[in-house]
C-alpha cells in the first residue's frame, strides 16, 4: 500500500503540474480521482479491508481524463451538440462508478465524515444528491474523449485572425486563451493553449488540418506554423526546470510520506 500511495502522489504531481502549465480547470477531474487512492491507503486497518476495485476504477477515470486532453493544441467544443442517449448512458456509467466507489468507502470507514451520519437511509440521499451533480462534470472526460478519438480530418484556411485571453484571479488560474478568424463567410471561434497562444499570436492566417469528432468537436493536433516553435523556447526552459525541481522534492516528499 505504501508504494501505491507513493505511486498515487507521483501522478497527483504530475496531473497538477499539466494543470498549472496549462491553466485548464478540467486537469482538476483526474486529481478529484486521486482522492479516494489516498483516503483508502491512510485509512486502512488491514490489507483485507483493501477494494482493488475501487483503485482500478480510478487509475480508469484518471487515465481517460488525460487521453481525453492529451495532444491537443487548438480545439472548438462549445458549438457541437451535445447528443442525449450517448451523453445518458456514459453520464449513467460515471454515476455508477462513482456511486460505488463512495458507498464501499463508507463501509470499510475510509470516509471519515460520513461516520457520524447514522442513519443509512440519509447517507444514501446524501451520496446519491451529490453524486448526481458531480458525474455531470466526471462525465465530460469520457465525452471529450470519444469525440476527439472518432473522427476525420480535412484542411480549414482561416483568415483576419485575432488571438485574446481571458483570466480569472488576475490570470494565476484557469486562463483561457482564444484564436478567432473567417473561413469563407464564417466565423470560427477556437480555444488554444498557452504554448499556441506564444508561438501563433501575430499569424493573421492559418491552416488548420481539423478533426471533427463524431460528436461534433472541433481538434487540432499539429501546430500550424511549426517554424515558429522557437518563439516558445524560453518558457519551454523555464517550465522544463521549474517542473524538475518539483518533481524532485515531490518524489522526496513521497518517499518520506509513504516508504520512510
Amino acid at each position: 500500500m505504501n508504494y501505491l500511495g507513493l505511486v498515487t502522489f507521483l501522478v497527483a504531481y504530475f496531473v497538477l503540474n499539466f494543470f498549472i502549465v496549462d491553466k485548464r480547470g478540467i486537469w482538476l477531474i483526474p486529481l478529484l480521482f486521486t482522492l479516494p487512492i489516498f483516503d483508502i491507503v491512510f485509512n486502512y486497518k488491514n490489507v483485507n479491508d483493501i477494494n482493488g476495485l475501487i483503485v482500478l476504477i480510478c487509475y480508469f477515470m484518471i487515465l481517460v481524463s488525460i487521453c481525453s486532453m492529451k495532444g491537443i493544441k487548438i480545439w472548438n467544443t462549445k458549438e457541437r451538440t451535445i447528443y442525449i442517449l450517448p451523453f445518458l448512458i456514459i453520464y449513467m456509467f460515471v454515476c455508477a462508478l462513482s456511486y460505488y466507489i463512495v458507498i464501499n468507502s463508507s463501509l470499510n470507514d475510509f470516509i471519515s465524515s460520513l461516520k457520524y451520519i447514522n442513519s443509512i437511509y440519509t447517507k444514501n440521499v446524501l451520496i446519491l444528491s451529490v453524486l448526481l451533480v458531480t458525474s455531470l462534470v466526471f462525465a465530460l472526460p469520457i465525452y471529450n474523449f470519444i469525440d476527439k478519438s472518432i473522427g476525420k480530418k480535412s484542411p480549414l484556411v482561416i483568415i483576419q485572425c485575432r488571438y485574446f485571453s481571458t483570466n480569472l484571479f488576475f490570470g494565476t488560474i484557469f486562463s483561457r486563451y482564444y484564436l478567432e478568424g473567417i473561413h469563407n463567410g464564417v466565423y470560427h471561434r477556437f480555444e488554444i493553449t498557452k504554448r499556441m497562444y506564444l508561438i501563433l499570436n501575430k499569424e493573421r492566417s492559418l491552416e488548420l488540418s481539423v478533426k471533427s469528432g463524431i460528436l461534433g468537436g472541433k481538434y487540432v493536433f499539429k501546430n500550424p506554423c511549426p517554424e515558429l516553435e522557437h518563439k516558445a523556447l524560453k518558457r519551454d526552459r523555464k517550465v522544463k526546470i521549474c517542473s524538475t525541481i518539483f518533481f524532485i522534492l515531490a518524489l522526496c516528499g513521497g518517499i518520506y510520506i509513504f516508504i520512510l
